[in-house]
């Protein structure tokens, strides 16, 4: 999968906003995350944000679940 993110710079007025969240490992982190990106996009489009790209990623071992 080819993400927006590896061209390096957003052109135009693109602004990145950043967020980390840190939960403890377990079977259910790919759904948590998830549904974090989901309620932080319909939020950004209530408030009439035009959303250029979205990148989730998850980091950690999974081995450790």
């Amino acid at each position: 999968m080819r993400s927006h993110f590896d061209e390096g710079e957003q052109g135009g007025d693109a602004q990145r906003i950043v967020m980390a969240v840190d939960v403890v490992p377990g079977p259910f982190a790919p759904e948590i995350a998830a549904r974090l990106l989901h309620l932080i996009v319909e939020e950004l489009r209530t408030v009439g944000a035009d959303i250029v790209a979205v990148n989730l990623e998850i980091r950690g071992d999974m081995a450790s679940w």
